[in-house]
């Protein structure tokens, strides 16, 4: 087992190491893994950023590879992230530049939210989309709050909260989280795209496995969107 090792890693032209900030010292031991495997196999050792990382995996899990050829612009949209990226790329990596974000709350911060108050069990993307499906009427157009490349998540909670006093419509009130949350998101992508010339787009992150949302940035044929797996 050891010699095929060694001898898959000779035929391997380069080791990528993912590395990180030095306080990050948890990441030591896949520098340490990595030096080590290409010492003993001759192989060169590659750093790249942890955020270089996830732009990769998203381009190879989008079947979109040509992205590498040129400039795009980049979402990650998750319980932790919503944020935009310009991505140039280059021989040994990314040049990636933030050109927008969300200013308090994440998309899927309010996805659950508004999901743990409709009664669904944390985490509630899924549950919430099939509920959201249900709904047969018209949603309500609540007001996005975007400027140039930032927006405003933190009031959708409250609008929410209001539609389902209301109404008492759970799958009204989840079709219009994710109608806000996309509507938010496309307006974003338009303002960017006319500051940044008519870029493909690729989305990542767990929001971005919403089949409403898909559907609602799907406009120009230039936009692509990872697996969630590798987002």
């Amino acid at each position: 087992d050891q010699s095929r090792m060694q001898t898959s890693l000779k035929s391997e032209t380069m080791i990528l190491l993912r590395s990180s900030s030095p306080w990050q010292r948890h990441f030591l031991t896949g520098i340490i893994a990595a030096e080590s495997l290409a010492a003993g196999s001759g192989t060169e050792v590659r750093r790249f950023s942890h955020q270089s990382g996830h732009i990769m995996a998203a381009v190879y899990s989008s079947g979109h590879s040509e992205l590498l050829e040129s400039d795009f612009i980049a979402f990650h949209v998750s319980g932790g992230t919503t944020e935009a990226l310009l991505v140039r790329p280059r021989a040994d990596g990314f040049d990636v530049s933030i050109i927008g974000e969300t200013l308090d709350l994440n998309a899927g911060q309010a996805v659950d939210r508004a999901g743990v108050m409709l009664g669904v069990k944390f985490p509630c993307g899924p549950a919430l989309e099939e509920m959201a499906l249900l709904n047969d009427k018209k949603i309500p157009r609540g007001k996005i709050s975007v400027k140039g490349g930032s927006c405003n998540l933190s009031g959708l909670e409250n609008l929410a909260r209001r539609l389902y006093s209301d109404t008492e419509d759970k799958s009204l009130t989840a079709a219009f989280v994710f109608d806000f949350i996309g509507r938010t998101l496309l307006t974003m992508t338009e303002n960017l795209r006319a500051q940044y010339g008519d870029l493909p787009v690729l989305y990542a992150g767990g929001v971005m496995s919403n089949s409403i949302i898909k559907k609602m940035l799907a406009v120009s044929g230039l936009e692509y969107f990872a697996e969630p797996v590798f987002s």
